[in-house]
This record gives C-alpha cells, sequence and structure tokens, in this order.
C-alpha cells in the first residue's frame, strides 16, 4: 500500500527554537495574540511552535527575525556547534575571492535578480565558455 501522507516529527531542535520564540516574544512583553496576528498565523500554530510541536518554516522564521529585530541565527544561539566554522569550507573561500573584486559584487548583486532558470543558466554557461577558451 503506498503511504500518501508522511508524519513529520519534530526533534529537540524544534523544542530549542521553539523556546527561543517564546524567550524573544517575552523579552519584548508581547502576548501570542499580537505576534500571531503580525505574523498571519494562529494563535495556536504560535503556541504549537513554541512548544516545539511544529516545525517553524523558513519564511516563518525569517519573519518572526524581523519582528523581534533579531538575526534568524538568534534562534539556534545555545545549540551546539556542527564543527565546521563557514569560513573554511572551499565554498566560503570562493565567495570571497568574489567579492574582493566590484566585478564579482555587481555579479553577485545582479544575478539573483534575473527571474528565469533558463537565462540564469545562459550567463553560467557564457562564463564557462569563456574559460574553457571557446569564447574570447
Amino acid at each position: 500500500m503506498l503511504e500518501t501522507s508522511r508524519k513529520r516529527s519534530t526533534n529537540a531542535i524544534d523544542h530549542h527554537v521553539g523556546d527561543r520564540i517564546r524567550a524573544h516574544r517575552e523579552a519584548l512583553e508581547m502576548n501570542p495574540e499580537e505576534l500571531a496576528g503580525t505574523l498571519g498565523i494562529t494563535v495556536r500554530q504560535l503556541q504549537n511552535y513554541e512548544m516545539g510541536r511544529f516545525r517553524v518554516g523558513a519564511a516563518t522564521l525569517f519573519a518572526m527575525a524581523s519582528q523581534f529585530a533579531v538575526p534568524v541565527t538568534s534562534f539556534y544561539e545555545g545549540l551546539p556547534a556542527t564543527g565546521v566554522a563557514p569560513w573554511q569550507t572551499a565554498l566560503w573561500q570562493q565567495f570571497e575571492r568574489l567579492i574582493e573584486t566590484s566585478e564579482g559584487v555587481a555579479l553577485m548583486t545582479l544575478f539573483p535578480k534575473i527571474a528565469a532558470s533558463r537565462y540564469r543558466r545562459a550567463v553560467v554557461e557564457v562564463v564557462q565558455a569563456y574559460l574553457d577558451g571557446r569564447v574570447s
């Protein structure tokens, strides 16, 4: 028999994030109704987030961070580190090389504004063709 719905269980991280949401809300002396209203969710949803019963989606977490005027990472403070600092990864090193030039910053700023994925892919292909020596 094919299972049509998958139960998503929460874990210790979801409970930690929920505790941090409640702590931020209480620090600002906001009641649940106020916060839920500004986020466009029900009070019950907020309570489930705060108790770690529901996993908070990225957009909702971002909206909460904006509402609290804190970085999204503040919800994860106190959790054990993953062991790899971002600046130690090869991708981070490539990013640093990119932003060292004004052209890199311009490309980084403009690229996400290209709405169609086929055009983003075309830009990548042009750069790759240049690097392969097919275009001069």
